[in-house]
């Protein structure tokens, strides 16, 4: 049986584990979990988001000032992404137990309800200084009786979208052209759920898989964008079905970055909107 490892101090998760019965040694991280007082939230949320990334322990260090560099000069990437799908659409289910997030903007219509959904997202990415966020075509749009009906409510809700960026001053751009969208981007968020989402059938989703296999992030895509652009993933990852090993773990990949940094952001979110 492999270690499992709980590489956090909290009693609440230990005390979960325990109840389902797991073997797991504690080996907390030495990042500090104790909350100041005395500070204002937007610092409580710096702090939070950026304290498993911290150089030295100081506050100004925690500070999210854009990209940084380790000591050892190598780029720090802390610019953070609001997925969308896990902040407006998800229900909070998890291993320990059934969804349990009541989401107020879904009321109405599907489309009422994706309208009210994105308005929420544009609120939540100003208040928080979010400059990103990503999203698949069905996270944004409801999926209609037809494929006509599908293409036509992401048509809506994209034109929304583009309506809400004018309104908060962010560009938003929408392509069918995977070339197109790599070209010269300085941020490459790709990810498929391709199969998953068509089939429960494991060989017809193979099937689907190999008839799109160009759709995947490769190296010749890669060099599409800028030089010093990064790719992202929240992972798990389908290697060398969604993305190439070679970009995954080249130089331009941030993924374990990101993936360490969710916990930090998920914990900012926490003390900035329960302050």
């Amino acid at each position: 049986m492999k270690r499992i490892i709980l590489a956090s101090s909290s009693p609440r998760r230990k005390e979960l584990l325990e109840k389902i019965g797991l073997k797991f040694e504690v080996d907390a991280s030495n990042c500090a979990e104790e909350i100041d007082p005395a500070l204002e939230p937007d610092e409580l949320a710096a702090v939070m988001a950026l304290r498993g990334q911290v150089l030295d322990g100081t506050l100004e260090d925690a500070r999210w000032e854009g990209p940084r560099r380790r000591k050892d000069g190598t780029l720090l990437h802390l610019r953070f992404a609001v997925c969308y799908w896990h902040t407006f659409k998800g229900g909070g289910s998890d291993m320990f137990g059934p969804a349990a997030w009541v989401r107020e903007w879904n009321v109405g219509t599907p489309m009422e309800a994706a309208t009210k959904a994105l308005e929420a997202n544009f609120e939540f990415c100003q208040k928080l200084g979010v400059p990103y966020y990503c999203f698949h075509d069905r996270d944004i749009a409801p999926e209609g009786a037809s494929v006509a009906e599908s293409a036509a409510n992401l048509e809506e809700i994209v034109e929304q979208a583009k309506q809400q960026a004018r309104k908060f001053g962010v560009s938003f751009d929408a392509t069918t052209n995977m070339e197109e969208g790599f070209k010269d981007a300085d941020i490459v968020y790709a990810k498929s759920w391709g199969a998953m989402l068509t089939t429960p059938d494991q060989e017809e989703g193979a099937k689907i898989i190999k008839k799109y296999s160009s759709w995947i992030t490769d190296e010749r895509k890669m060099k599409l964008a800028k030089p010093d652009a990064i790719y992202m993933h929240p992972l798990p990852a389908d290697r060398n079905v969604e993305v190439t090993d070679g970009v995954m773990d080249g130089p331009n990949s941030v993924v374990y970055d990101e993936a360490e940094n969710r916990m930090h952001a998920q914990k900012a979110v926490m003390a900035l909107t329960m302050s």
